[in-house]
C-alpha cells in the first residue's frame, strides 16, 4: 500500500497573492456591476423624461420646457442684481471668479468651499454635494432641475443650477455631455428624497447634515 501522498505546503506570501487575486477579482465584478446599473439609471431617467413631456403636450401643447441653464451677461440684469458680491457678503463665488459670465454668488463660506474643492475627486461628486449645500433635502424632495413632471415639482433655482455648473467647469473642465449626465445625478438625487418622504423616512441620512437653506 502506498503511502499517503504530501500535500504541498502554501507559503504565507502564497496565500496574500492568492487573497489580493481574488480581491482585485471581486472589485472587477462589483465595477461592472455597477457600470450596469448606471447605464440602467439613465435609460430610467430618459424613458421617465419622455413620458412625462408626453403628459405635458397632452395637457398643452404650447408649454415649453423651463430653461435651467441661466448665463449671466449685460443683457440679463436680473441675473446680474441675483449675482452680486452683496448678495451674500460672507458667501463666496461658484465658478471662475475673474469672470463675470461664468461665476455665481452663494452663501456657501470660503472655507467651507475649499473643503468642497478638495474632498470631491470627481465633477459628480462636487455636483451632488454643492446640491445639498444650497438646497436643503425638502427642497430637494419637492423640486427638479426642469420644474416639470406628473408630481408638480417645483424648479430648482436656475441661478444656483448655474451655479453648479460653473464651478464644476472651473475645477474640471467638463464637456456639456459630461453636464448632461450630472444633471441626470441631480434629479435623481431628488428623486431619492421625494421617494424618502413619500414612504415617511428621514430626509437626512444618518452621517450626513443640512447644510444651507
Amino acid at each position: 500500500m502506498e503511502p499517503p501522498k504530501k500535500q504541498p505546503k502554501i507559503e504565507n506570501g502564497d496565500i496574500k497573492e492568492m487573497l489580493m487575486t481574488m480581491q482585485f477579482s471581486f472589485i472587477n465584478k462589483l465595477k461592472n456591476i455597477e457600470g450596469k446599473i448606471e447605464k440602467l439609471s439613465s435609460k430610467y431617467f430618459l424613458l421617465e423624461q419622455k413620458v412625462e413631456s408626453i403628459l405635458l403636450k397632452a395637457q398643452d401643447p404650447t408649454l415649453k420646457t423651463p430653461q435651467s441653464n441661466v448665463p449671466c451677461s449685460s443683457s440679463n440684469t436680473s441675473c446680474i442684481s441675483a449675482n452680486d458680491e452683496e448678495a451674500y457678503p460672507e458667501g463666496s463665488w461658484l465658478g471662475d471668479p475673474n469672470n463675470r459670465e461664468l461665476r455665481v454668488r452663494c452663501n456657501i463660506s470660503p472655507t467651507d468651499l475649499e473643503l468642497i474643492n478638495n474632498s470631491c475627486p470627481t465633477p459628480e461628486k462636487m455636483a451632488l454635494l454643492l446640491l445639498d449645500y444650497l438646497f436643503d433635502r425638502e427642497i430637494q424632495a419637492k423640486s427638479n432641475i426642469s420644474g416639470t413632471g406628473k408630481h408638480g415639482k417645483q424648479q430648482l433655482d436656475p441661478l444656483k443650477i448655474y451655479g453648479i455648473k460653473c464651478h464644476i467647469t472651473y475645477m474640471f473642465g467638463i464637456s456639456n455631455k459630461d453636464w448632461q449626465r450630472i444633471k441626470q445625478n441631480i434629479d435623481s438625487k431628488c428623486r431619492t428624497a421625494f421617494q424618502r418622504k413619500q414612504k415617511g423616512m428621514p430626509l437626512v441620512v444618518k452621517g450626513c447634515r443640512e447644510r444651507y437653506k
